[in-house]
Order: C-alpha cells, then structure tokens, then sequence
C-alpha cells in the first residue's frame, strides 16, 4: 500500500504578497509602510543579538523605529529632494561699519597635522587695507590654524589700536562655548578681545574669505616660523 505525501512548505510565502500591497501604503504624512517596516525589523534584530549576547530581555521600542525611519526620510530618502527646488545665493565680503575695522583671518594646513600657514587682514569701511600678515607655522591642523591666525590678527589689532572692529571667522562658535582641545588659543583670544571694541563676531563663508584663503595657503610656503610678514597700506 502506498500513499502520496503532500510536499511541506517550509517557508510560508504568502507574505511577500501581503508586502507588495503595503508597502507603498502611507503609514503618516511622512512616512511610507515600506520605509518603516524596515526600520522595524532593524531595531528586533538588534534587540535581539543585544539581548542574546548581554543575557537581557528587553523590548522592541517601536517609537525607536519611527523616529529612525523619519530621520531616514529626512536626510537620505531621495523622494524628499522632489519637496523643492535648491538656489544658489551669492556671497562676498560686506565691509564694516563707517570707522570701524573689520578683520578677516584663515589657516592653511599641508598635509594636517603639518606645516601650516596663517593669515589676516584689517580692512576698514571703504575696503582698502590698513593691515594684513602671512605666517608659516612648523606643526598644526586646520582648527588650530584657524585659532592661531586670529590670535595674531587681533594682537596687531591691539598693537595698532585698529578698534571699533568686527570680527569674520570660520570659527566663531567655537570661540564663544569654548573647547577644552584648544582652550590655549581661545583663552588668548578672549584675553586680546577684552582689549579692543569688538563690535561684531560673525560666521564667515569660504566664498566670503578668499583672500584670506589665498594668502594663507602662501603663508605656507614662507617657511619662516614665528615671525610673520606682515603688509601695511600703501
């Protein structure tokens, strides 16, 4: 006597159906089922291999996954770039107040950490130059460079008493909260600006300090530490 056996399925697709249909579903204004499901699944395999290898049991926080999935949609899903349309907005630099100094400063660093160069320029209301320096220093990299080029700039400012005066850097926040990395250099800075009218710190764009920018990465080149040359108007 014989008798046919029904082939077992192992593997129940009747899913991948069920995911076609849901996966383009909206599950929130933002968010598409297919996008969060995936974070889901995400967030179970790492609970499990966390509660697996740290003898734990905890759950699945499905607010994890949501917010993963929306900062997923935010950043990274390319459908979010058909939202609007990107401008482009010109730059340059804007000169200061009427008797007021502004002063630029950049770093330059070749290969960091490395030889670097430092620069800054004092330019008044009208755009003409009233000082300006290029430095070479042996060993820093571009945050210190940064630090270091308006530490000298605002010593010559002190020197020359070049004051009201505004301040551009590309590190601005950093000189206000601080940082324990560099708290040498901005400790420094603080002190000089105690020292003058300083009017104004604003953040910098690239495009703004291409000057700076040129004659730092020149001051590179002059490889003659600690003593900067420094340009006066003409």
């Amino acid at each position: 006597m014989s008798c046919s056996i029904p082939p077992v399925q192992l593997i129940d697709t009747g899913w991948i159906d069920q995911w076609q249909d849901l996966k383009d579903r909206k599950f929130n204004e933002y968010l598409n089922w297919g996008t969060l499901i995936s974070f889901c699944l995400w967030n179970i395999w790492i609970k499990r291999n966390h509660n697996t290898f740290n003898n734990k049991k905890l759950g699945v926080n499905t607010r994890d996954a949501i917010s993963q999935a929306t900062e997923f949609h935010w950043l990274i899903d390319k459908n979010t770039n058909k939202r609007g349309s990107k401008s482009t907005i010109q730059v340059s630099w804007k000169p200061p107040d009427h008797n007021t100094s502004k002063l630029n400063v950049d770093g330059s660093v070749k290969n960091p950490p490395g030889p670097g160069g430092l620069e800054g320029m004092i330019r008044n209301h009208l755009g003409l130059w009233e000082k300006g320096f290029v430095e070479y220093t042996p060993l820093t990299n571009p945050i210190r460079a940064e630090l270091q080029a308006l530490r000298r700039g605002l010593s010559i400012a002190t020197n020359y008493n070049l004051s009201p005066l505004e301040i551009n850097s590309e590190i601005i926040r950093m000189l206000k909260n601080g940082n324990l990395l560099y708290d040498d250099l901005i400790t420094d800075c603080r002190s000089l600006m105690a020292r003058l009218d300083i009017t104004s710190l604003e953040y910098v764009f690239r495009e703004q300090n291409r000057v700076a920018d040129k004659l730092a990465k020149e001051g590179v080149k002059t490889e003659d530490a600690g003593q900067p040359i420094l340009f006066y108007a003409g």
